[in-house]
């Protein structure tokens, strides 16, 4: 009922417009004062209506608090249209879920190296008196002092290794650090996301170069290896192996995996799972 009381009065005022009007009507004969004091006050009131119909819609998903010459009331409306007319007015609040993205941040970590990192925050509104209270500049304000804090902490003691590998974690600790002071504006903290954890372009540089060193060695072990495993298959003595020597068992297993072409297997006589062997090696290089 307390919400419909708007919409009540909305239409009272309405009823009394078409009744002032039928006033009008009937003392137009009757006396041109009456009849010019009556369309004054028909007219008046119709605009004033209308004005308090048509000025004030809360669209879905947005409550409104009552104001009164733009002081605040203790009174809510929920969404649609509502009857305010003036000097009445609507502070509209948006109590969908908002998505906040944060402004980037940049922090030492333990081993000196300077990263910027960046998230978002997920929230909505729980309690209308105490969000009616705030501004979303002060709400921001206030989540970016309580993020940079947390991070700063966080960070500090950990690792550049590390911490680019914390994204769910440091996520997990703001949320826990903002559940608690975000009460204070009104909003509930659904969900914090670390987007992205960016080292200094050097660094980055840096570690790229690395992994691509790390790989290539990987890649050169892998290929030590097979030459290897290829080199005891050939030196092995018949009928277990092809019973070449070092040299030839080297000089063919690095022919075999330099250019994995079955033409170039001429000249030798190997066991068929020896052979097989090779072929698999030759095949798996291929692909």
């Amino acid at each position: 009922m307390k919400n419909n009381t708007d919409r009540i009065l909305g239409t009272l005022c309405s009823l009394l417009v078409v009744a002032s009007a039928g006033v009008t009507f009937m003392n137009w004969s009757v006396s041109w004062v009456m009849f010019g004091l009556s369309a004054i006050w028909t007219i008046g009131l119709s605009i004033w209506t209308i004005h308090g119909w048509w000025k004030w819609k809360l669209d879905i998903g947005w409550e409104g608090q009552l104001l009164l010459f733009n002081q605040r009331m203790n009174f809510f409306f929920k969404e649609g249209r509502r009857f305010v007319p003036s000097p009445f007015g609507i502070n509209p609040i948006d109590c969908r879920e908002v998505i906040m993205k944060l402004d980037s941040l940049e922090v030492i970590t333990k081993d000196g190296v300077k990263v910027s990192i960046e998230g978002t925050i997920t929230y909505h509104v729980v309690d209308l008196h105490k969000r009616a209270n705030v501004k979303d500049a002060e709400i921001k304000q206030g989540i970016d002092d309580a993020r940079d804090q947390i991070i700063r902490v966080e960070v500090a003691n950990t690792d550049l290794d590390e911490v680019l590998k914390m994204h769910s974690d440091l996520g997990k600790k703001m949320h826990k650090g903002l559940r608690k002071s975000s009460m204070r504006w009104g909003i509930k903290i659904i969900e914090v996301m670390i987007t992205k954890v960016i080292p200094d372009p050097k660094i980055a540089e840096d570690l790229e170069l690395e992994t691509r060193e790390e790989l290539q060695k990987k890649g050169q072990l892998v290929e030590a290896q097979n030459i290897a495993s290829l080199v005891v298959l050939f030196t092995e003595p018949a009928p277990k192996g092809a019973g070449l020597s070092l040299a030839d068992a080297k000089e063919m297993a690095q022919l075999i995996t330099g250019k994995a072409n079955p033409k170039n297997i001429t000249g030798y006589t190997f066991p068929p799972e020896i052979l097989q062997a090779i072929l698999e090696l030759m095949a798996g290089r291929s692909k």
